[in-house]
């Protein structure tokens, strides 16, 4: 009688442990699975897709940049059908070469920051956050540079 309640206990337990085991590593793959789902998530073109205009530049030299799934516009030319996006770098290779631009989000403002080639110092943000970045005084700089001059040129007749 002994013998058969230790078999019985040890088998429950052999049933018991391969049960854990089972569980763990269900739950373990569920983990896996949600991390997997998370980061393609985070690395998804979609974040990025939308037109990102120019800032810190006069109006008749501010570049428009789209991205979208049928490709890159720049100034309303296709410069490239595809791009690459790893969650925090934009990649676009043209006949020009590659430009980089780092993603970064500042006071709930999403802004592309060109990195590389490194020549040029450009950052451009989503159009619909571009309004927050015009400033009304270069807007009308050439008239008011043009009435300043006239008046320091005008002629005192006394």
């Amino acid at each position: 009688m002994k013998i058969n309640a230790i078999e019985k206990l040890l088998r429950h337990e052999r049933i018991f442990k391969s049960m854990a085991l089972l569980l763990l590593s269900l739950i373990g793959l569920l983990f896996g699975y949600y991390g997997y789902a998370s980061y393609q998530d985070y690395v998804a073109p979609k974040h990025v897709y939308g037109k990102w205009i120019e800032i810190g530049v006069p109006d008749y030299d501010t570049d428009v940049l789209v991205l979208s799934e049928r490709g890159v516009y720049l100034n309303d030319h296709l410069i490239s059908t595809t791009f690459k996006f790893d969650g925090s770098v934009v990649t676009i290779k043209t006949g020009d070469g590659i430009s980089k631009y780092e993603l970064s989000t500042m006071k709930n403002i999403p802004k592309l920051k060109l990195i590389a080639p490194s020549t040029v110092n450009q950052t451009l943000v989503k159009e619909e956050f571009a309004a927050q970045f015009k400033s009304p005084d270069r807007n009308n700089a050439p008239a008011k540079l043009r009435q300043n001059l006239s008046g320091y040129f005008e002629r005192d007749d006394d």
